[in-house]
């Protein structure tokens, strides 16, 4: 009875009554309370994107660069270690990524820098059965831990609709719809991927808040232009640095600031610029 007391003086509309004009005014109300948080909400995350770009990545600091180094040797050597046959074509991504402090998010790092590494093998054999059963001969003999649960599966699928070449329904199935592996190579996860050249993508990283420190793609051309029927897709990836909204650099302490590396200690890597000395 308040709430329609308090319509009384509200002007009528032809054919309306008081009770349709509070209907109306109530309605009204949620949308100025949506306009409201919109611009709130607007504010909120042009003051977190702020607070986030002042955070330095410190992508070259000797520590960082010293990390990512490691990196790359670990990603060298498993993939080594993993590869059953001629490397055709390999592909490298190195990017630092922003984190995020807003409403909804709350990441621990500003910033996160991580490395993947893709190569991709020649096939042993053109049939696809035989070429996975002899990559897991190959992954054994190298010293290679498989992972039983995902390898499995690969095998499964192959024997239950590869062979066929389609589901029960009739739907084709190809050596492409087949789901990834992996295996434990020198102490780091790999995965493994059966493709035709076709199916294998190689996008350049995202370059609207991803600092990228490098990419070298595949060369997909002399890959797909050789005729080949299907390739082995290995990949790694590690994440090799980080750093807090302090600005601080995870893991590092003192020592590591001081002793490892001499005054002017730089590196170079392939695809990017470089003032070091000798270039």
């Amino acid at each position: 009875m308040r709430s329609l007391r308090q319509t009384r003086h509200c002007p009528l509309e032809p054919g309306g009554d008081r009770l349709d004009v509070m209907r109306r005014s109530v309605a009204r109300r949620p949308r100025r309370l949506f306009v409201a948080t919109v611009g709130c909400v607007a504010l909120v995350l042009t003051v977190a994107a702020c607070s986030q770009g002042r955070v330095d990545p410190q992508e070259y600091d000797p520590y960082t660069v010293a990390q990512r180094a490691d990196a790359a040797a670990a990603a060298e050597a498993a993939l080594s270690r993993a590869a059953g046959g001629v490397v055709l074509t390999t592909e490298t991504t190195d990017v630092c990524s922003p984190g995020q402090r807003n409403w909804w998010v709350q990441d621990l790092s500003a910033w996160t820098c991580s490395r993947s590494s893709r190569w991709l093998v020649a096939a042993a054999s053109g049939d696809p059965g035989e070429a996975i059963a002899g990559y897991r001969a190959h992954l054994t003999d190298a010293g290679c831990t498989v992972d039983e649960s995902s390898y499995g599966m690969v095998e499964r699928y192959w024997a239950d609709w590869g062979v066929a070449g389609m589901y029960e329904n009739g739907d084709p199935y190809t050596v492409d719809d087949l789901p990834s592996a992996s295996a434990m190579c020198d102490n780091q996860s790999v995965g493994i991927a059966f493709r035709t050249p076709a199916a294998v993508r190689a996008p350049a990283p995202e370059l609207s808040s991803t600092l990228v420190i490098e990419y070298d793609a595949f060369e997909l051309e002399a890959v797909t232009g050789a005729g080949i029927p299907f390739v082995v897709v290995l990949r790694t990836s590690r994440g090799y640095h980080s750093v807090d909204w302090t600005g601080e650099i995870s893991g590092k302490d003192e020592d590591d600031a001081e002793s490892d590396f001499p005054p002017g200690w730089c590196a170079c890597y392939s695809g990017s610029d470089c003032d070091c000395p000798g270039g």
